[in-house]
């Protein structure tokens, strides 16, 4: 009988639900191609995130590679965790670990659906220490990387150069969660579902896109009125972190009271895993999705239901263009609600995006295949 193997998943699991939309799709990737029984065991990377109290903070350090030594395997992310923004780290990225501990460390590190896309202000100085870092990873024997399809590969190659470094490319692990929940019953009529992010649309980095927050708020109320007004039906909006909360107040307060009491309806905003399921029935059961969220936008294509993404940030258009769905997303630059009205418009009358969904099984095997290759060769 193979002996259990003991697998060390680091990632944010206390942030973003949709971040536990990927980690959930992770389980299902590993739970499809491992043949041999392994414990999964989860690791917060927030704990050693720079804003953490530096009395309570964790630390990649000598500790950290004798922990992860213990394991047979370390698997990190999904998430941006090769964004190259943060300040006074030595790789530049939240994984703040130098070149002489990663040479310590003799577990097999793979890299899985991690994002290389600094959505903020890039200090001076992280460009040349990422590539250090990077250059070190692909060319280890027992690290490597699939980047998820958010433009990361399009960033480094317009970076550091074309065909400079071996990028693989995989679906965003979140192309792997469904849902068969059906948790709330929003309405007893048809909805539509919108995430809006209030932290996304302040960001100043390279990927983000330049927009004027009160004409963001504006149009997005636009839209509500028109798919109330003029279509009839009704509206849930979705929190995917505490902070989405401050998007939605704004967005209401720019909405009529008797709109609001008879037409709207606000998701809980309820963290981890529970929440991620609960918030993504909530979206699996629409008639459609709106989101400037990105995993709003994965698990909605994800799970079959028709999804238009707002992009707030250019990771949106970059995943919308690796599945070959261009038409499924606008930029949220200037004044958007006439064209965002016009798609909505489209896909409410019956001119269903569901049939383009079908190759997303290529592209999914593609992802299994290289994640198979990768894990059963570490292991």
């Amino acid at each position: 009988m193979n002996e259990k193997r003991k697998i060390l998943h680091i990632a944010t699991f206390q942030g973003n639900i949709g971040d536990n939309a990927s980690h959930i799709g992770l389980n299902k990737i590993l739970e499809t191609i491992i043949p041999i029984p392994f414990d999964l065991i989860r690791h917060e990377i927030r704990d050693y995130y720079k804003n953490v109290d530096y009395k309570v903070r964790k630390f990649f350090d000598r500790s950290f590679v004798s922990y992860v030594n213990t394991f047979d395997l370390v698997i990190i992310g999904g998430g941006g965790f090769l964004d190259y923004f943060v300040e006074d780290s030595v790789t530049g990225t939240t994984f703040d670990i130098s070149i002489e501990l990663l040479d310590e460390i003799k577990t097999p590190i793979l890299f899985s659906s991690v994002g290389c896309v600094p959505n903020n202000i890039v200090p001076d100085g992280n460009v040349h220490k990422f590539e250090v870092f990077l250059k070190y990873l692909l060319q280890s024997d027992s690290i490597d990387i699939l980047f998820r399809n958010d433009g990361s590969k399009e960033n480094i190659e317009k970076t550091f150069g074309i065909g400079k470094y071996n990028i693989k490319t995989v679906l965003d692990n979140g192309f792997f969660f469904d849902t068969n929940e059906n948790i709330l019953d929003c309405f007893n009529s048809e909805y539509i579902a919108i995430s809006v992010s209030f932290d996304q649309i302040d960001m100043s980095g390279p990927e983000s896109i330049d927009i004027d927050s009160d004409t963001f708020y504006n149009e997005i109320a636009k839209t509500i009125k028109h798919i109330v007004l003029n279509l009839n039906l009704n509206v849930c909006l979705v929190p995917h972190i505490y902070k989405d909360l401050k998007s939605i107040d704004i967005v209401l307060s720019k909405l009529d009271d008797i709109l609001i009491r008879k037409n709207i309806i606000i998701s809980p905003c309820i963290q981890g895993d529970y929440g991620s399921f609960f918030n993504f029935s909530v979206y699996k059961n629409s008639k459609l999705i709106i989101g400037t969220r990105f995993h709003a936008n994965v698990c909605g294509v994800s799970m079959g239901v028709d999804t238009i993404g707002l992009a707030v940030l250019k990771r949106l258009g970059h995943m919308y263009n690796h599945i070959r769905m261009p038409e499924s997303f606008l930029m949220a630059d200037n004044f958007f609600s006439k064209e965002l009205c016009s798609k909505i418009d489209l896909l409410v009358k019956g001119n269903s995006l569901r049939g383009q969904y079908d190759q997303l099984e290529v592209l999914r095997k593609e992802s299994l295949d290289l994640h198979s290759e990768l894990i059963n060769k570490f292991l």
